[in-house]
């Protein structure tokens, strides 16, 4: 995780809302095995079928930001 957490971005500087790393909470030149471990922990995090956390508008948002990138 620590290596995970190298990729993560501290500030979205330079990023808009709708980018899809800033929705992943990456860096564009972050590496790919980084990205997708983003991308795994925050469709985890927002599944629908999760009772606390899920949102099914957030998890939909995510899964765009990852097929753009070519994660998934």
């Amino acid at each position: 995780m620590a290596q995970a957490a190298k990729g993560l971005l501290m500030l979205s500087e330079g990023l808009k809302p709708d980018d899809p790393h800033y929705l992943l909470g990456v860096r564009p030149e972050t590496h790919l095995p980084v990205k997708r471990a983003a991308y795994r922990e925050l469709i985890k995090l927002y599944h629908p079928d999760v009772p606390v956390t899920g949102d099914r508008a957030k998890y939909e948002a995510v899964r765009a930001a990852a097929e753009q990138l070519g994660l998934v």
